[in-house]
């Protein structure tokens, strides 16, 4: 048997909170059918941290002695110190005034943001089953060669191009291939 309520007066409360929760609902459905249309896996994956700045995004060590923590804190025990100052490294989470990191072996955990450096770096990988990476005057591998780069030698990234990336070695400049880096994400660097 159903049983009919009449008379009864619903509390301005719970119309509230059903309003908002509607509305949530809408905005979450709204911003998932927007993300599934884009069809950019980097820009989905991309949102803004407590610093106001995109996670993920790449930096680089602005100390030469850093510790990585297991947690975002000094209570937490020191997993690793890196003794490279300007070693790329990627920023996937952010804590307060912590940021967890990962390097180009995968290795991951917390480090203070203070010990970071916005100056974009790079890492020589090698190229094409080479140790070495040579850096052309021009963005082609048919140009002069400016430099010969061993694999883990540091490098400032100036900007990329299509397949290419100009990189500043000890003051000098010439173009890698960017298969040949660690230290970029999708689109990175690339001129609009």
């Amino acid at each position: 048997m159903i049983q009919r309520l009449t008379g009864s007066k619903i509390s301005p409360r719970i119309v509230l909170c059903a309003l908002v929760v509607s509305a949530v609902l809408a905005a979450c459905l709204a911003t998932a059918a927007e993300t599934d249309s884009s069809g950019d896996t980097a820009a989905e994956d991309t949102r803004v941290g407590n610093s106001g700045l995109p996670v993920p995004r790449m930096v680089s060590l602005g100390a030469q002695e850093i510790n990585m923590r297991s947690g975002p804190g000094t209570r937490y025990p020191i997993k690793w110190v890196y003794t490279r100052k300007s070693l790329p490294v990627q920023v996937e989470a952010e804590f307060d005034i912590w940021r967890k990191i990962r390097d180009r072996d995968g290795e991951s955990g917390w480090v203070h943001g203070s010990m970071l450096s916005g100056r974009r770096t790079v890492e020589i990988r090698g190229h094409d089953g080479s140790a070495i990476t040579v850096l052309r005057d021009k963005a082609s591998d048919q140009s002069n060669a400016v430099l010969r780069a061993e694999s883990g030698v540091i490098a400032e990234l100036i900007e990329c191009a299509d397949d290419w990336c100009r990189l500043r070695i000890d003051g000098k400049k010439g173009w890698a291939p960017r298969q040949s880096l660690w230290g970029l994400m999708p689109g990175d660097g690339k001129k609009s």
